[in-house]
């Protein structure tokens, strides 16, 4: 197979596969239903990925290494909620708000996430700053009425700067 041809399967599969996550959980997403979405059949999958969480991998690793290329990482630190609304990513937040109800895709992103943002930097700082996106996104997300993407950017990295959760 020539590689143009394998790049363009592979395109397509993983173009498929973010369709079907808007709607489908990715912990009830099957092969078969990739397959016959794409309307390819299962080896032609297996040529291109070891398995569902090998294709989410490589899907997630290509969105992050594609944000970071246009984030300057100081910036990212200082106010890291305001640039994810201001790169308006709003077709991959919605897709990811859905997601991460379901807890197996949860566990897949957090841990790709992290892997793809150590390999940008091993300060420490940016580190800690990771540690405190984590804490405040579960925060929010354990709220009665969480913030929501338009307008809680803000006042989320209002905490990361001052290190203080409002009192409401």
């Amino acid at each position: 197979m020539s590689t143009k041809r394998s790049q363009l399967m592979n395109q397509h599969i993983t173009s498929v596969t973010m369709q079907t996550l808007q709607t489908v959980p990715f912990s009830k997403l099957s092969i078969k239903q990739i397959c016959d979405i794409a309307d390819i059949n299962r080896n032609t999958f297996y040529r291109h990925f070891h398995d569902k969480y090998d294709l989410m991998n490589a899907i997630l690793s290509v969105t992050f290494k594609q944000f970071f290329e246009h984030v300057d990482l100081d910036t990212f630190k200082a106010s890291p909620f305001s640039i994810l609304q201001d790169l308006q990513m709003n077709q991959y937040i919605d897709i990811l708000d859905f997601q991460l109800q379901d807890t197996e895709f949860k566990k897949i992103f957090d841990a790709a996430v992290f892997k793809h943002l150590f390999k940008l930097s091993d300060d420490p700082e940016f580190i800690w700053t990771l540690g405190e996106i984590y804490v405040v996104s579960i925060w929010n997300q354990q709220r009665k009425h969480p913030y929501d993407k338009a307008d809680g950017y803000r006042i989320l990295d209002e905490i990361i700067r001052t290190k203080r959760f409002p009192t409401d």
